[in-house]
């Protein structure tokens, strides 16, 4: 029932971010730290997106997908997104 539950809510994210642009794909090999990260490159969709780096991020790891992003100030540098769709979200 869980699994279900989580398949429709990322189908519901995923009809929601039906925008298209450059969706910028992130890997955290270790979900409790955020620092250490791995770029995957820019998509089309969020859905290409999401289709790499879910599989990339594996059982420990976690992953987003950014939607416009850009870097930000500060050290260290922060991404600003106009929206996000991760791991999170499930």
């Amino acid at each position: 029932m869980k699994r279900t539950l989580s398949g429709l809510l990322l189908l519901m994210i995923l009809a929601s971010c039906a925008k298209q642009g450059p969706w910028l794909g992130t890997v955290y090999p270790d979900k409790t730290n955020r620092h250490t990260h791995k770029r995957m490159g820019n998509f089309g969709s969020v859905e290409a997106c999401l289709q790499v780096v879910m599989p990339a991020a594996g059982r420990g790891g976690a992953y987003e997908c950014g939607l416009n992003c850009s870097e930000g100030f500060g050290v260290p540098k922060v991404l600003l997104c106009d929206k996000i769709v991760s791991d999170e979200d499930e």
